[in-house]
């Protein structure tokens, strides 16, 4: 630990200007050969102590060493930090790009009020692979990932123009090609800027990169024709792309356009009109549920149930698809025992398969670990649904600790 006078001496250095160097100057080992490139003996009446080196003396003592040891990159790290503070900028550039280090000689060309060059070290840092160190880091952790978000905001703040934006997005998407979050914000980006061209070809590249995401696709096409001008068109793909269990962000941004075109009365006629004319249709039956549910009611579950005697007075048979949507529904809105039953009446379909009795018994499972307090009646009430969990799983896991 240095004397008190030497760490007083650092204060009054860091408040002169040189506080990120003085920071680092304080962990200095004593005795060693750094002590000696900043600090040099004085004499004073209270005897001798030790001062810090102004930059003219310590980039003479640091060339020295580097001499020593070429291959010692902090060293140039060090000697590039004094050549700007002796505004020798030429110097500094040489030697932060000696240290090896994109991310430092990014911060270099900020300081300098050099954007393209600083974008051109940063994607240096974007486009290299993750060291071993971030093995498990997430990808919004990494480096390359924050120095694809550090490219946007030199291009934002220095005003650049647009292409500098796009093929910052491209180099990141082609860096982390699996994360969708990636070419959400390209997307928003593009329609903000009114490259809906663009931007539809983005979409499709998405849907390629991820297939089984049908649900995004559509709020990006609806967004596009919006964005257009073409409200009625935007409705129109929600209609055409309309399913009877569609997630939560989905059926909001439908109703928002619905909302935003005054059209949500005119949507409540068409689905009761569809009703009329397929009673027995759950697709009608749910358009008029999330109407409600959209709205804040609670009679939402209505509709549901309306549908369920519709079919039960037409002896209409149900679907394993149709029962799950509508267990699924229920479960929504938080009614439980609905369904409950809806699984079971899954569970007990005709020539139900193990794969869909399975979900069946896992959606009961989650029901009951969701409101253990509920009282929910399975179907007929016979014991049969209790002897196949135990006979599905044997040992004393999960299923057999559900029906414990």
């Amino acid at each position: 630990m240095r004397y008190g006078c030497v760490g007083v001496l650092v204060l009054i250095v860091g408040v002169a200007g040189r506080a990120e160097l003085a920071r680092w100057v304080q962990d200095i080992p004593t005795p060693s050969r750094l002590e000696a490139v900043f600090f040099r003996a004085v004499t004073s009446p209270a005897g001798a102590i030790e001062v810090l080196r102004p930059p003219k003396e310590t980039r003479a003592e640091l060339s020295k060493l580097i001499a020593a040891s070429p291959a010692d990159t902090d060293l140039y790290a060090l000697r590039a930090r004094e050549d700007e503070l002796q505004l020798d900028f030429n110097a500094a550039e040489s030697d932060w790009k000696k240290a090896g280090s994109f991310t430092d000689l990014a911060d270099f060309y900020h300081r300098r009020l050099r954007p393209r060059d600083e974008i051109a070290a940063l994607e240096a840092v974007g486009k290299a692979a993750a060291p071993a160190t971030e093995r498990l880091t997430p990808p919004t952790a990494q480096q390359s990932w924050k120095a694809f978000e550090r490219i946007l905001e030199v291009v934002h703040e220095q005003a650049l123009p647009d292409d500098a934006s796009v093929n910052a997005y491209r180099a990141w998407i082609a860096r982390y090609p699996t994360e969708p979050a990636i070419y959400k914000q390209f997307f928003d980006y593009l329609v903000a800027k009114k490259q809906f061209g663009d931007a539809e070809k983005l979409v499709a590249d998405y849907h390629r990169a991820f297939p089984s995401d049908d649900t995004y696709p559509i709020q990006a096409a609806a967004s596009i024709a919006w964005k257009r001008g073409a409200l009625e068109d935007a409705i129109k793909i929600y209609d055409q792309s309309f399913r009877a269990l569609w997630p939560p962000e989905l059926v909001k941004s439908y109703f928002d356009l619905l909302k935003e075109a005054h059209g949500l009365r005119r949507y409540l006629e068409q689905a009761r009109n569809q009703i009329a004319a397929k009673p027995t249709d759950l697709g009608a039956a749910a358009r008029v549920f999330y109407y409600y549910q959209q709205q804040g009611a609670p009679t939402a579950q209505r509709a549901l149930l309306e549908y369920r005697q519709r079919k039960a007075s037409q002896k209409s048979a149900f679907t394993a698809e149709g029962l799950l949507t509508l267990a699924q529904l229920f479960e929504g809105v938080s009614n439980y025992d609905e369904a409950a039953r809806s699984y079971y009446a899954l569970y007990s379909i005709p020539g139900a398969t193990p794969a869909l009795q399975e979900k069946a018994l896992a959606g009961i499972a989650n029901l009951l670990l969701t409101a253990p307090e509920q009282h929910m009646r399975f179907g007929a009430g016979d014991l049969s649904l209790y002897s196949d969990i135990a006979q599905l799983d044997p040992g004393p896991g999960f299923l057999n600790g559900i029906l414990s």
